[in-house]
């Protein structure tokens, strides 16, 4: 579980109205980088301006659908976390550089996997994923098979570690 306070963590709407109040020529450009086709993982990019001066960017990325407000918001849930990312690029953050957004995403994630890793038949999956790693020689194929293992795991997709774990044991020069 995460062991942080989320009221240590400044919102980004009270940072963005510091950045303003210093600023009256200050501008916040957003950016969708990602394609307008396929956005369920959408990655914005901030510019933020003071004057005719780039002062900072920041950048986010969100999942539609990964925690609450991503079922229906993911989209400007990641557009204020890029927000907030650059307003503390360029100074305008409270004591503690992430955002309360920010944080909240990082709370998300604890939970979620917590959960799915209390889930019957994770952790035996898991388990015997790293012990055929263990026999693996190379360390390309090790990092293959890693990421390839975090992502499933960091999608709660059990049927796809399994998956993984049975090609894993079927490939021959394992061991």
């Amino acid at each position: 579980m995460a062991k942080f306070n989320l009221d240590d963590y400044d919102l980004v709407e009270d940072r963005l109205r510091r950045f303003y109040a210093d600023h009256e020529d200050g501008r916040v450009l957003t950016q969708l980088m990602s394609d307008v086709n396929n956005i369920s993982v959408c990655v914005f990019r901030v510019d933020l301006y003071i004057g005719d001066i780039l002062k900072s960017q920041g950048w986010a990325t969100e999942t539609a659908g990964d925690g609450y407000v991503n079922k229906t918001s993911h989209l400007e849930n990641c557009e204020t976390s890029a927000i907030g990312r650059a307003l503390a690029n360029a100074g305008y953050q409270g004591s503690k550089r992430p955002s309360r957004e920010e944080m909240k995403k990082v709370e998300r994630g604890t939970v979620e996997e917590k959960k799915f890793s209390e889930e019957p038949g994770v952790q035996e999956v898991l388990d015997d994923i790293q012990d055929v790693m263990k026999g693996i020689d190379s360390g390309e194929t090790k990092e293959k098979y890693h990421a390839e293992a975090s992502d499933k795991y960091r999608s709660r997709d059990l049927d796809g570690l399994k998956d993984l774990l049975d090609r894993m044991q079927a490939e021959p020069l394992l061991f």
